[in-house]
């Protein structure tokens, strides 16, 4: 499946809340945040990922 780069506004989710969210999980103790995609249908509203973990390595295309 392919995806599409959306804006996260323009799926009714904050770019903000999106930042506390993976700031919230740098912070907490139990949680360990390697990898992160949000999607909404076929667009990809957010992407993270830490080192040593690649981004271009996820098994999806952006036309």
């Amino acid at each position: 499946m392919c995806f599409v780069k959306g804006l996260p506004e323009n799926h009714g989710v904050s770019s903000r809340s999106i930042l506390n969210f993976v700031e919230a999980t740098e912070h907490h103790p139990q949680i360990n945040l390697n990898n992160f995609m949000l999607l909404s249908g076929n667009h990809l509203l957010a992407q993270f990922c830490k080192k040593p973990y690649d981004p271009h390595e996820i098994s999806c295309c952006f036309p």
